[in-house]
């Protein structure tokens, strides 16, 4: 899972699987403070497969500053997993909070 600036005002957020096990669908989700997360957008995810698949969505509207990043991972049963937070420095945003 990773975030990259492309764009002012623009992160690009990229994933990739190697294999998917009941998988329903990846929420992306952002954050302020690393702490308090909001959901940024939800992908569908392709159930169950074992060739390597790419993701990507774009937050066209990132805080000024430090942006957190985090993935959630859904199951079809409603269990849940979460990535490693990632962080980006916008520079560039004139968004306020």
């Amino acid at each position: 899972f990773n975030a990259e600036l492309y764009r002012p005002d623009n992160v690009r957020l990229q994933w990739t699987t190697a294999t998917e096990i009941n998988n329903d669908y990846f929420t992306v989700e952002k954050s302020q403070n690393g702490i308090n997360f909001e959901n940024l957008k939800e992908i569908s995810g392709a159930g169950n497969s074992s060739v390597v698949k790419n993701y990507s969505t774009t937050d066209s509207e990132p805080f000024k500053g430090i942006n957190y990043y985090r993935l959630k991972q859904t199951d079809f049963d409603g269990t849940f997993t979460y990535s490693k937070i990632i962080s980006l420095n916008n520079s560039y945003s004139t968004i306020s909070d």
